[in-house]
């Protein structure tokens, strides 16, 4: 199956003028996922893809989780959270990717699975769909500058993967890559070429 299938972009929000220094550091939150296998290779795909954008240093929740214990970071839901990235391990920017919905192929029906933050866990259901369903994620990427906790963007987009409910890791580079070209689509002086 090709690795150029396409990817839906749904929504996205960038503050005007967002400019973003690639030799700051920056931590990429992997999104929980039930296979193991899967969650390797997000984080090996995400910090790769943004170290090929720029950036110098590249820190991944999975690779410095006792960092981020020892800090007291556990989730992103709350302002002080992110500010203590920067303040106790100078992290500049925090790229939180949340997986909001997958919907598994299945011959007629497709099995939707959601993350659910309060109970920690994910939580299915089935819904006939016909015979022409597909496998996809739907994920949000948000960029944060850590030092004040300020939203700097937000992408929720679909990306469609193989009918074996296996993960194209080409597609997830292709969202980064493509988060930052929203952003410096609103800053006129400077492109992906240039960093």
């Amino acid at each position: 199956m090709s690795s150029q299938l396409p990817i839906q972009v749904y929504k996205v929000e960038v503050e005007p003028f967002t400019w973003v220094d690639n030799s700051e550091k920056i931590l990429v939150q992997i999104p929980r996922m039930r296979d193991p296998l899967e969650f390797n290779l997000m984080a090996d795909v995400y910090p790769t893809t943004l170290k090929e954008l720029g950036f110098r240093e590249v820190w991944d929740s999975a690779e410095h989780e006792l960092e981020l214990i020892a800090a007291g970071v556990r989730d992103y839901s709350l302002d002080r959270n992110i500010r203590r990235l920067y303040d106790n391990l100078g992290v500049y920017y925090l790229l939180d990717i949340t997986l909001v919905r997958r919907e598994l192929f299945h011959d007629g029906y497709i099995k939707v699975e959601r993350w659910n933050p309060l109970t920690n866990d994910y939580y299915s259901d089935f819904t006939f769909r016909g015979y022409e369903t597909d496998h996809s994620l739907f994920l949000r990427y948000t960029l944060y500058r850590t030092d004040n906790a300020i939203k700097l963007a937000e992408m929720e987009v679909r990306s469609f993967h193989k009918f074996n409910n296996k993960l194209i890791p080409n597609q997830f580079r292709r969202e980064i890559k493509e988060l930052f070209n929203q952003i410096y689509l609103t800053y006129p002086n400077l492109s992906l070429a240039e960093n």
